[in-house]
């Protein structure tokens, strides 16, 4: 049977554009969280359709229904509890985070505006726009982030 995470503590948001998050082919397979409040802009929610039955789960992400094109997809895992990474934001480059194992706490903030939320496996993705600071903490090295990116990797597109 497939369970939904039990440390899901989104706050709600209002503040990403919904013409960004509209999938090209028309599909409604991602589909923008209509949730109110506190959200730093740049910071939004999507929700994937999560399918379930007795084999488990199946999270469809198909390319035409992501908000870009990746150009770099990385996965952390095995870090040590309590550790945190990230600590920047980027001059450019967007990311979509999705928590596959485990539970991720993701602190956003852009022009004073701060949120801190919790990330599982239950199809509910983070977009994070360029210049919005943020870090990930591990609470085990279970948990597992997976992270797609609009551009490759660059140290010099890091700002601090």
């Amino acid at each position: 049977m497939c369970k939904e995470g039990l440390c899901l503590l989104l706050p709600p948001i209002v503040n990403c554009r919904a013409d960004l998050m509209r999938s090209p082919s028309g599909a409604d397979h991602a589909v923008l969280l209509d949730r109110n409040a506190d959200m730093p802009e740049g910071v939004c929610f999507l929700k994937y359709q999560k399918i379930c039955d007795d084999r488990g789960a199946l999270i469809p992400m198909d390319t035409p229904d992501l908000p870009f094109l990746p150009k770099r997809v990385f996965m952390v895992e095995g870090a040590e509890g309590g550790s945190v990474r990230g600590g920047h934001a980027h001059r450019s480059a967007r990311q979509l985070m999705c928590c596959v194992a485990g539970c991720v706490v993701v602190e956003a903030s852009h022009n004073g505006q701060s949120v801190s939320v919790e990330l599982v496996p239950n199809g509910e993705v983070l977009l994070i726009e360029a210049g919005v600071f943020a870090t990930q903490a591990y609470r085990s090295p279970g948990d597992r982030l997976l992270v797609l990116s609009d551009e490759p990797f660059s140290e010099q597109s890091y700002l601090d």
